[in-house]
């Protein structure tokens, strides 16, 4: 990373600002305040994080005495910091970032799988001009393929490559507690670990349907974690599966999460970090499609962590016949899992392995973040 630093500083650029402004909590907002932590212990580059007074990163960095936060103002039309800076921010962000030095750098992670609204993030059409941009310059990173996928289909362009900033998750102690046998011999156990949001549940709703139809004699326990606006909506579609025992627990604080998951769970399917949580815990850990807001997904396969290409953690359903990871139909996951009780210690570790290879380290997601700041041309001219 240090060399990447010295690049920066080699080009004039002593700051670097992360701008996200959130009040949320939010996966974004948390990486990038993760990746800070790691550039400060390993530099000397200046910090600065551009968020509300009382947002979400503004209290995870309050005992960071090395990053210095700057207040978002709404009304404020000039750019706080004077100096030459790399600024950070997300893709659909550049909006809200207006008049500064004019050899400032920009540096976009693009972090949605699902498609965005550019006609709403940019007021006046500019998104043909801003991608044409982004390509020239190599000035915006992807959290995966899927979200680079996404974009490319969307509007019909191919753009740039440039290193990936994939979804993160550093080890932690509960790995020590992880649950290699099955819970329950007559059961299964499985596992839903996401927020209950408009852009999931039809997720959630095709593997319902997928695991309503798997033919077994055994008792199928089906886990919710997560709340959320369509939380009602899930409980209402779950009524008509009766041959499955839904358990709801709404949220669960981070270290109760992974407790219920050691101690409840076999087989866990989500998408986004949630995955990547099973995984640190040696939990069998399956990615899911997507698609867009609200429309049905028909489908009978998802695929195994350890069986993704390129950090993907879900994908859209249309994206299945580009994506060069491995599909496999639910049905023969369950199968896997519960007709060989060894299969969830082996499947478990198969997973684990390719988390801590591909997804566990902020390090190198910052080292790459930066590689791309040394990399972009993208220098503003207003």
């Amino acid at each position: 990373m240090l060399n990447e630093i010295n690049k920066l500083k080699a080009q004039g650029y002593n700051s670097i600002c992360f701008w996200l402004p959130a009040l949320n909590i939010g996966g974004g907002n948390y990486a990038f305040v993760q990746m800070i932590n790691s550039i400060v212990k390993n530099s000397d580059i200046n910090i600065y994080y551009c968020d509300f007074k009382d947002g979400y990163a503004t209290y995870l960095l309050k005992n960071n005495k090395k990053v210095k936060i700057i207040e978002y103002k709404e009304n404020d039309l000039v750019f706080p910091l004077k100096e030459k800076t790399i600024i950070i921010t997300n893709s659909t962000r550049p909006i809200q970032i207006t008049k500064m030095n004019p050899n400032n750098k920009i540096i976009l992670w693009h972090y949605e799988t699902t498609l965005c609204a550019w006609n709403i993030v940019f007021l006046d059409d500019e998104t043909k001009s801003f991608f044409k941009l982004v390509n020239e310059t190599k000035c915006m990173t992807y959290i995966d393929w899927g979200a680079k996928n996404s974009i490319e289909k969307q509007l019909n362009i191919s753009l740039a490559e440039t290193p990936y900033i994939p979804i993160t998750l550093e080890p932690h102690n509960k790995i020590e507690l992880a649950n290699t046998n099955l819970i329950n011999k007559n059961e299964i156990n499985i596992c839903w670990l996401s927020r209950l949001a408009l852009e999931k549940v039809q997720a959630l709703y095709y593997l319902i349907e997928n695991i309503s139809n798997y033919k077994t004699n055994k008792k199928i326990n089906f886990h919710i974690i997560g709340d959320g606006i369509k939380a009602k909506e899930v409980q209402e579609f779950v009524k008509i599966y009766r041959n499955i025992n839904f358990i709801f627990t709404s949220t669960l604080l981070l270290d109760d999460m992974r407790e219920y998951l050691i101690k409840n769970v076999d087989l866990l399917f989500c998408m986004g970090a949630s995955v990547l949580e099973g995984a640190a815990l040696k939990i069998p850990s399956v990615g899911l499609l997507l698609d867009d807001y609200g429309k049905k997904i028909n489908s009978e396969y998802a695929f195994w962590l350890f069986d993704s290409s390129d950090y993907c953690t879900a994908i859209m359903q249309y994206q299945t016949n580009e994506f060069n990871g491995k599909l496999t139909k639910i049905k023969d996951m369950l199968d896997l899992i519960y007709n060989n009780s060894e299969n969830k210690q082996i499947y478990g570790n198969k997973c684990y392995e390719h988390y801590i290879k591909y997804h566990s380290s902020y390090y190198e997601a910052s080292k790459n973040l930066l590689k791309v700041a040394n990399n972009s041309l993208y220098v503003i001219h207003i």
